[in-house]
């Protein structure tokens, strides 16, 4: 299995990255260290061009409004394929519209829920699969989700996804 990752060199990118070799799998990773902007549409255009052969993208990088460019451009390549698109949301989108202040990152998450919603239900996909994964709060500090945890939990469940799993919230 060959697996993109966007966002693979820290934080739970980077243990996604780390998990999946493990257990054998080719990684294909794109950062911003590594010249990818997420936000930049000839740099999406350059990761596109990558992931043909690839059968898993995992749509981790958070960048605003980016990571959802990037989701309906994975899509537009990938929709009758038998290929599998997990983008990685948060918890976080729940409390989206009872937020008391404005949050940036809440409200991208939530519009990041609705597009994958979207996409799964479109009468145009085909074959490619759909996953939004919504981790809890992710650290290293006591009483957190860390990332090693959560990478091998969304690796068993792409493993396991024999039918459509849509969301996926680890708390």
């Amino acid at each position: 299995m060959r697996i993109a990752i966007t966002g693979n060199t820290k934080g739970l990118g980077k243990s996604l990255q780390e998990n999946a070799q493990l257990i054998g799998y080719d990684i294909v990773g794109f950062s911003r260290s590594s010249g990818y902007d997420i936000t930049n549409k000839d740099s999406r255009l350059k990761i596109l061009e990558q992931v043909v052969d690839c059968d898993v993208f995992i749509n981790n990088a958070y960048s605003n409004y980016g990571q959802i460019d990037m989701l309906y451009d994975v899509y537009s390549q990938w929709k009758d394929k038998p290929k599998t698109i997990v983008t990685i949301g948060s918890y976080a989108s729940n409390a989206a519209e009872w937020r008391l202040y404005p949050c940036l990152y809440s409200t991208v998450k939530k519009a990041l829920d609705i597009a994958t919603y979207q996409l799964v239900n479109s009468h145009d996909r085909k074959g490619c699969k759909l996953m939004i994964f919504k981790p809890g709060y992710l650290g290293n500090e006591s009483g957190q989700i860390t990332f090693d945890y959560a990478a091998k939990y969304l690796l068993d469940l792409i493993i396991k996804n024999k039918h459509q799993l849509v969301e996926a919230v680890l708390r």
